[in-house]
């Protein structure tokens, strides 16, 4: 049995250098230990239920050895992750899921998009949740507010639409002294990029990296519909009012942009597609 220790903080970029190390083979059992555990974000979350999914449908059997540490555990239940992973895992030691819906002040638990859903509903539900954490003492949305969460809507009705596979999302906001931040990931095991956009693009030939650049520009898309492909180049554009970050996973490259800065680097192929998405809120805004 093949045996891979996470570290204590499980973290955007450092999250896929974690789970980068596994590496499964057909008849290979695998065990995930999360006993270190300290700290996990969405997109830490995101990955890890994506790797588990994927290891599943792969490996005879996985094993997901739990955190020790009682609030961290207890994170992972309200949040939704235990009850999502536990159809594709063996969870050690064996822990009662009693995940319950309530009001969350700061947290959105884990949402899942399938295509027989009505997604459009689900999306609105989900997209109020999203600015009821936006809000502050009560203030109405800015403009720019509005304008990603409209962005963001149609991101997550994309998922089901384009990758073949189910799309699951998480946010936390996380305060601090004078500002929020507000993280949201979403994550399939569908077709990736590079498939989604060969439908309308001669891209198999081309490298990860140019894949993953192509997908940010205006007009891209994987539908020929009129008016379509505005999504993700949007989605960054929108973040800039938030000093936001944008982290773009798929196939074997990685995509981050932080304070306008691209990052490029390349990772063991995965499929499908993650997004990691921050924002900053002064809490004046």
């Amino acid at each position: 049995m093949n045996f891979l220790n996470l570290p204590f903080r499980l973290t955007d970029l450092n999250t896929v250098t974690a789970l980068d190390r596994l590496q499964p083979k057909i008849g290979m059992k695998q065990a995930v230990s999360l006993r270190d555990l300290q700290f996990i974000d969405p997109f830490g979350m995101m990955m890890l239920l994506s790797y588990i999914r994927y290891l599943s449908m792969v490996l005879d059997r996985v094993w997901v050895y739990l955190p020790r540490n009682e609030k961290v555990l207890q994170y992972l239940n309200r949040s939704g992750f235990l009850r999502e992973i536990a159809p594709f895992a063996s969870l050690i030691p064996n822990h009662p899921i009693s995940y319950l819906e309530r009001d969350e002040i700061w947290l959105i638990p884990v949402q899942v998009f399938r295509e027989e859903d009505d997604v459009p509903a689900l999306v609105q539900l989900f997209i109020q949740s999203i600015q009821k954490l936006m809000q502050t003492e009560q203030q109405p949305l800015t403009r720019d507010q509005r304008l990603f969460c409209t962005l963001l809507s149609e991101l997550c009705q994309n998922i089901p639409q384009h990758s073949r596979d189910r799309g699951y999302i998480a946010v936390q906001s996380y305060r601090g002294q004078t500002s929020r931040e507000i993280h949201i990931a979403l994550a399939d095991l569908g077709i990736g990029l590079r498939g989604s956009l060969s439908q309308n693009h001669p891209v198999q030939h081309w490298s990860e990296a140019e894949v993953l650049h192509f997908a940010l520009q205006q007009g891209t898309s994987a539908s020929n519909e009129l008016g379509r492909g505005h999504g993700l180049a949007n989605v960054v554009k929108s973040l800039q009012p938030f000093q936001g970050k944008f982290y773009l996973r798929s196939g074997s490259g990685l995509l981050s942009i932080r304070q306008g800065k691209e990052t490029y680097q390349d990772t063991n192929f995965f499929p499908g597609v993650q997004v990691g998405l921050v924002l900053k809120m002064n809490e004046s805004v």
